[in-house]
């Protein structure tokens, strides 16, 4: 039985367009063992997903000195090692650690060193998506390596999450429950507080609960412009684990965000999903949009190059409230 590691050590996002390869080896190979290598924290989403036989914590590894960590990877008794995000130090300790095979870019000279099967996967200047490219690595294995979106949708794998007593009270049976999320964590371009705001403000309060996320840091920056305004608005900043958040998104019915990881879970989780995108390449809607039946996104069409290192950026704030409100009322 083939025991695979697929390193993905990274965000949440990055996570959620990962685990679908499981599903593409197990297709073929049912009997295989895939581990999953993540960070500490992603392992709350990875547990969740049905192809993954075993969850690996790349966090604590990197902190043991080389020796146990590469006892800690020999543990895993694996036999392949898929480098799907590149990490310099892993590709070392894995070739140390004696996995047989080891799978990484070209691209990377550090691999050249460290791997002995290679893939082409060339991401800053490709027209492919995220998940699309990760897909790529699966070619090494001799496996199907090319997927359209609609294939990847199809082939994820999602165990339900439980509704806790907790995440039903915070839901109205009654409404439609909408997430936004504004913050990104400071790491991507973000649609402005105020028109958050405004949109809070334009939809009717008898047909939508509204409840805003993010963490305690994002809470205190956006609550006197978005949260204290409306007291009917339900303010969950810094509130929810990773676990509770999942649920929360879960059971919801419809998110809107940026480009961050609750974006990326509503749209795999088959909510209604609305990612707000500026057209800054490689960060666009097209390489980094949500991915899901029920996701859309919303960007103008335009070289936003110019505004690259502009904070606040122009263009995403070109993506009026009134777009946004007809996407949501479309959802009812």
């Amino acid at each position: 039985m083939a025991r695979i590691i697929i390193s993905k050590t990274n965000q949440i996002g990055d996570v959620v367009f990962a685990l679908p390869m499981s599903t593409a080896i197990k297709q073929t190979w049912p009997d295989s063992h895939i581990i999953f290598l993540g960070r500490g924290y992603t392992s709350a989403l990875i547990e969740h997903y049905q192809d993954v036989d075993e969850t690996a914590d790349w966090d604590a590894i990197s902190n043991l000195p080389d020796d146990r960590a590469i006892e800690a990877l020999k543990a895993l008794r694996a036999d392949t090692i898929i480098h799907v995000h590149p990490n310099k130090r892993l590709a070392y300790l894995a070739r140390r650690a004696g996995i047989k095979a080891r799978i990484g870019t070209i691209g990377r000279f550090y691999h050249w060193l460290t791997c002995n099967r290679f893939v082409r996967v060339s991401r800053k200047n490709s027209p492919l998506h995220e998940t699309q490219l990760d897909m790529q690595y699966l070619k090494a294995l001799g496996l199907k390596s090319d997927y359209s979106l609609a294939e990847i949708i199809a082939l994820r794998r999602f165990k339900p999450f439980k509704l806790t007593s907790k995440i039903k009270k915070l839901l109205d049976p009654k409404k439609f429950n909408l997430i936004l999320h504004p913050k990104t964590r400071g790491e991507h371009i973000e649609w402005p507080l105020s028109d958050y705001a405004a949109l809070i403000a334009a939809l009717p309060q008898d047909q939508f609960h509204i409840l805003v996320t993010g963490s305690v840091v994002e809470g205190d920056k956006i609550r006197e412009q978005v949260l204290t305004p409306f007291s009917h608005v339900t303010d969950l900043c810094g509130k929810l684990s990773l676990e509770e958040l999942q649920i929360l998104i879960a059971h919801a019915d419809g998110l809107i965000a940026s480009s961050t990881g609750p974006v990326h879970l509503a749209a795999a989780f088959g909510i209604h999903t609305l990612g707000l995108y500026a057209p800054i390449k490689p960060f666009d809607a097209g390489r980094w949009g949500p991915v899901g039946k029920k996701a859309q996104v919303l960007s103008v069409e335009k070289n936003c190059d110019w505004c690259r290192d502009l904070r606040p950026c122009r263009c995403v704030g070109e993506i009026s409230v009134e777009q946004v409100k007809s996407v949501v009322m479309g959802w009812l």
